[in-house]
């Protein structure tokens, strides 16, 4: 394993513009053992600004500064990026910092020797996503969804204990920046399993601590046999099923004039569209003389997205 890896890195350019003590982090070795080839690479280094402008002297990159408080810096080259963090003591005092026990993995590209304190090793062959320790969610609450999204991309399952602690903590996503939440978001719901992933949103409490207003669907109105809620779950797991299926339906011959709708950014906005067009009935529900009406909903619907839209 540690060979392949060895063989891989040495053949970076960046390689050889490290310094003595850096250590290779995080998702690359995660991707490199599940068979894929890292497009984005994690080194720790005891001074990161400095290397990375070496690097980027060298390489012709350009630095971007991902957090110049804590000293984080990524250089992006022709068809990659790496990103130096600090190292703050020692690597193990790293590797506690992080998210999952699978980005949880070190290799030190001196001696090649690799460290798995939490058995990230162990989880990446069990396709398994465990918090390496409960408090890292709170130091930075987006790593909620960062599991989801991990779990959609790379088809893994998120560990029990940890849908807990997401689920005790759901409320501190407010304190993410949209942006941020938006990324990830993006990243979920242009996956091919994302109808899953919304489920375990729904039932951690994330979905409607970042879209309150999916909350006011949930509840029941009278005349209906289900609540909107219910019905738009229902409709968001036939268009994964429909997305997922389009070669073997009737439409195989327009797929050609299907691009808008087959690419991941068209994927995320009919997600998007499916969630939220009922998301006005609430608002507009009547039930008189035993028939219930919503009518002006899809006028009402698209103020309130407008409004999500811009939050």
């Amino acid at each position: 394993m540690v060979e392949v890896i060895r063989w891989i890195v040495e053949r970076k350019d960046w390689y050889s513009l490290l310094p003595k003590g850096s250590y290779l982090v995080g998702g690359a070795i995660r991707d490199i053992l599940l068979g894929r080839i890292p497009k984005d690479w994690d080194i720790s280094v005891r001074k990161p600004e400095e290397v990375a402008k070496n690097i980027a002297k060298n390489l012709k990159g350009v630095i971007v500064p991902l957090d110049e408080e804590r000293k984080i810096y990524r250089v992006v080259l022709e068809n990659e990026q790496v990103d130096l963090t600090p190292i703050y003591g020692s690597i193990y005092d790293d590797l506690f910092k992080r998210d999952f026990t699978i980005n949880a993995i070190a290799i030190s590209l001196d001696s090649w020797e690799i460290f798995d304190m939490f058995g990230g090793l162990k989880d990446i062959g069990g396709r398994i996503i465990r918090v390496t320790d409960p408090k890292n969610l709170e130091e930075d609450p987006l790593r909620m969804l960062r599991a989801f999204r991990f779990s959609a991309e790379l088809d893994f399952e998120i560990e029990g204990r940890t849908l807990i602690e997401i689920s005790s903590k759901s409320h501190l996503i407010s304190m993410v920046s949209p942006e941020r939440i938006m990324f990830e978001i993006e990243r979920i719901f242009s996956s091919k399993k994302f109808y899953r992933q919304i489920q375990g949103l729904e039932e951690t409490g994330l979905l409607f601590n970042i879209f309150p207003e999916l909350e006011e669907l949930k509840k029941p109105l009278k005349g209906l046999d289900v609540d909107v809620w219910s019905h738009t779950s229902l409709a968001l797991r036939r268009l994964e099923v429909a997305l997922n299926t389009l070669e073997d339906g009737p439409f195989t011959y327009y797929l050609h004039r299907l691009g808008a709708i087959t690419n991941e950014r068209g994927r995320f906005i009919m997600v998007m569209g499916v969630m939220f067009h009922d998301i006005g009935k609430p608002a507009t529900y009547k039930f008189e003389n035993g028939e219930v009406t919503f009518h002006g909903h899809d006028y009402v619907g698209s103020k309130i997205v407008n409004s999500i839209g811009k939050r």
